[in-house]
């Protein structure tokens, strides 16, 4: 017999839907008015007192706030760049959140 697939939790980020971040449709997201493919996410600590859609980078690690805690983006694409881990992104790129 089979199990039963595992339900992935829907992720919402600034009105954007989406039952996981892979590759096709995919997520996209404008960060510092850059676009960027999302491609993996881990939820991150709870927070019930930021304003949703809030970036932030934290120890390397790009987080969006959504309803009731932060999302981490583990892999993403700028657009017209190649696919990476976040980490090595942000080493070599700067992010102008403000």
């Amino acid at each position: 017999t089979k199990a039963a697939p595992e339900k992935v939790p829907t992720i919402r980020v600034a009105g954007l839907t989406t039952l996981d971040a892979g590759p096709y449709p995919g997520a996209w997201a404008e960060i510092a008015k850059r676009n960027f493919k999302i491609f993996k996410v881990e939820l991150g600590s709870l927070d019930d007192k930021t304003e949703s859609g809030a970036v932030r980078v934290i120890d390397k690690r790009l987080e969006v706030k959504c309803e009731d805690r932060w999302l981490i983006i583990s892999e993403l694409q700028q657009e017209g760049k190649k696919r990476m881990v976040t980490q090595e992104y942000l080493r070599g790129n700067e992010l102008n959140l403000s």
